[in-house]
């Protein structure tokens, strides 16, 4: 009888146990999958910040071409010089929100494989998207320093030359190919 008692308690608190385990296991994984749905709202959300971004450097980089870059003569660049350069500072910022957009983006997609094969795309998408970016920035700056030097050369007159736009902006460079159009080195 004794044996049999032993048996049914022991059978009991194994099964409490086991019970107590599994009940942990499934509030765990209730919490985890909503923590996930909750990162997973915020790299939508970050993911839409990255495309306003990006689609305002995208029309600004528009405009630069219809209204700067194919005005940009020799005749006038001397007088128009620094309404270049306030265009450029204006690119710039837009190439630094996107900047800051994808490192929103970095927090939420960094080594995370998500349930939602859309949120993954998109996890996937916005480094090349980032890097389409820099490159169209960095080799626009290219070209305009590219017919500065060339302006530069047509002067005669030293007090005529114009100075390069500069920046000194380090990109991340996720393909790691250390190369941006026009730029070497990261």
């Amino acid at each position: 009888m004794k044996n049999k008692k032993v048996i049914v308690m022991l059978i009991a608190g194994i099964s409490l146990i086991l019970s107590g385990l599994i009940g942990n296991l499934v509030i765990s994984f209730k919490k985890d999958k909503t923590a996930t749905n909750a990162r997973m709202i915020l790299t939508n959300k970050e993911y839409g910040n990255f495309l306003e971004a990006s689609n305002k450097f995208n029309m600004m980089r528009d405009n630069l071409y219809m209204n700067v870059f194919s005005e940009m003569y020799y005749d006038t660049i001397r007088e128009n010089i620094n309404d270049y350069y306030e265009k450029l500072k204006e690119y710039e910022s837009l190439v630094d929100d996107t900047t800051k957009a994808v490192k929103e983006l970095d927090k939420y997609c960094k080594n995370v494989y998500y349930s939602s094969a859309k949120t993954n795309t998109k996890c996937s998408d916005y480094k090349e998207l980032y890097e389409q970016v820099v490159n169209c920035f960095v080799y626009d700056v290219t070209q305009i320093n590219d017919n500065i030097k060339s302006y530069n050369k047509q002067q005669e007159n030293k007090e005529n030359i114009l100075s390069e736009y500069q920046h000194n902006k380090k990109f991340i460079d996720y393909n790691k190919d250390k190369k941006y159009l026009g730029k070497d080195g990261v």
